[in-house]
């Protein structure tokens, strides 16, 4: 059902993603499982990374206030 109107989705010109974003006071980084990448391909479903370096959590609650 879901992979049905995500295919209609896309046949009128939209697209469905996931957006990660990453905020990091050091190195950092995450792991998708082979299996939801595969998943995540068949329903035309992609993946948009950011990552954010140097971004204490305190500056980023402070530029929230």
């Amino acid at each position: 059902m879901h992979a049905e109107a995500l295919r209609a989705l896309r046949e009128e010109g939209g697209r469905a993603g996931f957006f990660i974003g990453l905020f990091c006071d050091d190195d950092c980084g995450l792991e998708l499982e082979p299996d939801l990448l595969a998943a995540a391909a068949r329903l035309g479903i992609g993946l948009d990374l950011a990552f954010y370096p140097g971004h204490p959590h305190e500056d980023r609650a402070a530029a929230v206030d």
